[in-house]
């Protein structure tokens, strides 16, 4: 079996890395070849697809790093809504490769689900891990402040706008709705075959955002037990 693995970056950064190259390492163990498709970036682990990846959105990986140059901003604007240049270039891995699968992790902002589209339009299922709420907050986290808020669950994205959720940026937060409503009209998530979430929690939003349960598996992060040591204490 062979599987592509998208996600926006190719170096570990944080959980989500670890678990990408933890997966990788376990997918291969069991004799499945796992071929990753990232964005291009100079922390990025070596790899024979490097050629394949994305261009950056911009010349700084970090928003707040980024200066607000034309190229940037077009950059910005691509990463935000629909990277064609992306699309095009998982595309040809995939054809070049022939996998049975993609597995997205983080597209959002940088390779877009432009990803999903690719995939599909070359007869490749799709699953997508979802570790955080992109799909109905333009937010991710489900919250105002620091108050629980599902206002935008259901496609009103009103209460967003109003409150600059993305980054306390009236732009911003335009920006990601207008790509929210893109999605939804162009029904890029209705081509992914199964989304896998962390949680019942995580399972039970999706389904109120409308997935349908039936393209929904609860599969909890792995850890590797053996590493960890249990430090009892005498209770006086």
């Amino acid at each position: 079996m062979k599987i592509v693995i998208a996600n926006y970056r190719y170096f570990i950064a944080g959980g989500p890395e670890r678990y990408m190259f933890k997966f990788m390492e376990a997918a291969e163990k069991r004799g499945i070849e796992v071929i990753p498709f990232s964005v291009h970036n100079p922390q990025n682990e070596r790899t024979q697809y490097i050629k394949y990846f994305a261009k950056p959105r911009s010349d700084r990986l970090m928003y707040a790093d980024t200066e607000m140059s034309i190229g940037n901003v077009i950059g910005m604007l691509r990463a935000v809504i629909w990277n064609y240049d992306a699309e095009r270039r998982l595309r040809r891995l995939i054809q070049d490769t022939k996998p049975d699968a993609v597995y997205i992790l983080h597209e959002i902002n940088h390779l877009s689900p432009s990803v999903i589209r690719a995939a599909k339009k070359e007869g490749v299922r799709v699953v997508h891990r979802i570790s955080d709420f992109f799909m109905l907050c333009p937010k991710y986290d489900f919250l105002c402040g620091d108050e629980i808020c599902e206002a935008c669950i259901h496609g009103d994205y009103r209460k967003a706008i109003k409150n600059r959720c993305v980054k306390n940026s009236k732009i911003g937060t335009l920006l990601r709705v207008l790509a929210m409503k893109l999605y939804k009209k162009v029904k890029v998530f209705d081509e992914v075959n199964c989304f896998v979430c962390t949680c019942n929690f995580s399972k039970s939003k999706l389904i109120e955002g409308g997935i349908e349960e039936k393209r929904i598996e609860c599969i909890p992060t792995f850890i590797n037990a053996d590493r960890i040591k249990p430090c009892y204490k005498n209770k006086k």
